[in-house]
């Protein structure tokens, strides 16, 4: 398969994740950003692995 698209979409914007789902890319990059803090890091990726957002 090739990929026509590609979504990147900052993790610190929960909004944006949720409504990334709605746009037709054929994958979705949930970007962890160098300059999130660390510890919000792993709050985020919790959140990330919700089954709704999979």
């Amino acid at each position: 398969m090739m990929w026509r698209s590609l979504l990147f979409v900052p993790v610190l914007n929960e909004r944006l994740i949720e409504g990334a789902a709605r746009r037709d890319a054929d994958a979705i990059v949930l970007d962890l950003e160098a300059a999130v803090p660390q510890t919000r890091k792993m709050r985020l990726a919790l959140y990330c692995r919700r089954p709704s957002l999979i």
